[in-house]
């Protein structure tokens, strides 16, 4: 009897899941700008996500202008429905790039709140963008 409520009791929760769409549309639970290329940020952040052990998987995608990337962690309810855990929404700027965080499914918070601080630690081990870089020696802006 005990199984069966378990069971019971996964499968009504696995029907109140938010679906990628739903999530997308929802404001950012967390939101920074990064002086960081949004395509380089976004591959480290990836696979700093790849290496915490969780029951996620994380996927990268972007459009072909570089402009835009997100990466979506996801990962197999009791139905095979997939489960948003969060995603990371990257969008280039001028000068840097903008970061939105936005939470899915319930269990996949703290994983989530491991994934702030990877952008931080990145940003800060990758280069700006040319736009922001340093000039050479003996050479100032005007």
């Amino acid at each position: 009897m005990r199984r069966l409520s378990l069971l019971c009791l996964a499968l009504l929760l696995s029907g109140c899941v938010a679906s990628l769409a739903e999530i997308r549309q929802a404001p950012p639970d967390q939101m920074g700008n990064f002086s960081a290329p949004a395509p380089t940020l976004s591959y480290c952040v990836l696979r700093g996500i790849e290496a915490i052990d969780s029951p996620y998987a994380a996927q990268l995608s972007g459009g072909p202008d570089h402009q835009e990337f997100f990466i979506t962690v996801t990962r197999q309810s009791l139905l095979a429905r997939r489960i948003v855990g969060f995603e990371l929404h990257f969008l280039a700027r001028t000068q840097n790039t903008q970061v939105e965080l936005r939470e899915g499914h319930i269990d996949g918070h703290a994983l989530a709140q491991q994934a702030w601080p990877l952008i931080v630690r990145c940003a800060q081990q990758v280069q700006p963008p040319a736009a922001t870089a340093p000039f050479p020696p003996g050479v100032s802006p005007k």
